[in-house]
């Protein structure tokens, strides 16, 4: 029976690649095979960590550092631990600024707050306690489920939500386009397109406005007094509301204000 190594190696990653892709990888033990051939270098599986009820596996690059142990004395049955904890370089306080960024979640804080954090930044983090769980990209971008199961996502790029049907994009200067199968409608800042014509966005006053000042043209009507020949206007009615007035019309023409009752004239014969 092979007696039980208590000590605890720095190794260097020689090769991580497992061909039965358990996470294993060859590493080259410091300082001891420092020089020693690539074949002879032992093969350590990852150690659970997290505890065997949880899955995850982040597999350590070539050339990372990590540390390992072995269960005999010829380096044939041999774990490795990848974790900055164990180095002493965890910056808990920076990766709880970055998520504090996130306006949707509460304040992250250990024990209740997993993460990981890659090389360029990015955190994937969930909350035990909470259930607040989601991505923060390096970016400041991020995709989380809030404690009551919302999903917020925020981009300072571009965003694009797509099925078999149809696509939704968001563009980093607020246009909205929907596209589907081919009928395409776009809202940007000032216009919209429907099929690719461009259209003008009113507000409800502007579109009162202009209502009030065709309204005020059709009302300024010429006609000529039948008894003195002189030509004459009748005066516009007020300005309407969009919501309340209604233009009485004939065949799509407004009906001019009624003229004034004429007295009839008697002409004496002789």
């Amino acid at each position: 029976m092979n007696k039980l190594n208590l000590n605890l190696y720095l190794a260097v990653v020689e090769n991580n690649k497992d061909s039965d892709n358990l996470g294993r990888l060859q590493a080259r033990i410091l300082p001891g095979m420092k020089d020693a051939q690539p074949e002879h270098l032992p093969w350590v599986r990852p150690f659970l960590i997290n505890g065997a009820s949880k899955q995850s596996l982040c597999i350590p690059h070539e050339k990372d550092h990590i540390w390992c142990f072995f269960m005999d004395e010829d380096f044939k049955e041999g774990f490795y631990m990848k974790s900055q904890a164990i180095d002493k370089l965890v910056d808990f306080e920076s990766v709880k600024s970055d998520l504090s960024n996130i306006a949707e979640i509460s304040e992250q804080n250990t024990p209740d707050v997993s993460f990981v954090q890659y090389e360029d930044g990015t955190i994937h983090f969930h909350n035990s306690s909470t259930g607040e769980s989601g991505v923060y990209h390096s970016s400041g971008s991020y995709t989380i489920f809030d404690k009551t199961g919302n999903v917020a996502v925020y981009t300072a790029a571009g965003i694009h939500l797509y099925n078999e049907n149809a696509n939704i994009k968001i563009e980093d200067d607020g246009t909205i386009t929907q596209d589907n199968k081919g009928n395409e409608f776009k809202i940007g800042p000032a216009t919209f397109e429907l099929g690719g014509n461009s259209k003008s966005l009113v507000t409800y006053g502007e579109l009162n406005a202009i209502l009030n000042a065709m309204i005020g043209a059709l009302d300024v009507r010429v006609y000529i007094d039948p008894l003195t020949g002189i030509t004459g206007t009748v005066n516009p009615v007020p300005n309407m509301q969009l919501s309340t007035t209604i233009v009485p019309t004939l065949g799509g023409v407004p009906i001019p204000a009624a003229l004034p009752q004429m007295e009839s004239t008697k002409v004496k014969t002789s």
